[in-house]
């Protein structure tokens, strides 16, 4: 047997009086905006819809640049629009929401096996998977 690591010393004292988030029963019937889901009591704007109809084309059907490259470029450009700051578009990371991003930065030595060259994780670029068995 080996030693059991107790999780508790590695939060930090000040933070060790917090609880962690539990979520509530959501309500089934119908007429509720669960705004703690994120749901939107409105509808899009016509403009909205209008572009989505248009993005919406045969390349839906394909996976996106796992490197975000054009959306990383895009983000930088506005970002440093009215600025003289130089910087690299390996300075911003992409991810599929923020469990995937938290994953990441918390999993670093995992994280690591399975990130490509751009930083990003990438299924074409080394992940690896593992599963458990019964």
């Amino acid at each position: 047997m080996g030693t059991r690591m107790e999780l508790n010393k590695l939060i930090r004292e000040s933070l060790r009086k917090y609880s962690a988030y539990e979520t509530v029963e959501q309500p089934v019937e119908d007429g509720w905006v669960k705004l703690n889901t994120n749901e939107n009591p409105f509808p899009p704007i016509p403009e909205v819809l209008n572009d989505l109809k248009k993005a919406i084309n045969e390349n839906l059907r394909l996976y996106p640049d796992p490197t975000s490259f054009e959306l990383r470029k895009e983000i930088l450009n506005v970002l440093l629009r009215d600025k003289d700051t130089l910087t690299n578009r390996n300075s911003i990371f992409i991810g599929n929401g923020s469990d995937e991003i938290l994953d990441v930065i918390t999993g670093v030595p995992q994280a690591r096996a399975s990130m490509g060259a751009s930083g990003c994780p990438s299924a074409s670029e080394g992940t690896t998977s593992t599963s458990a068995s019964a």
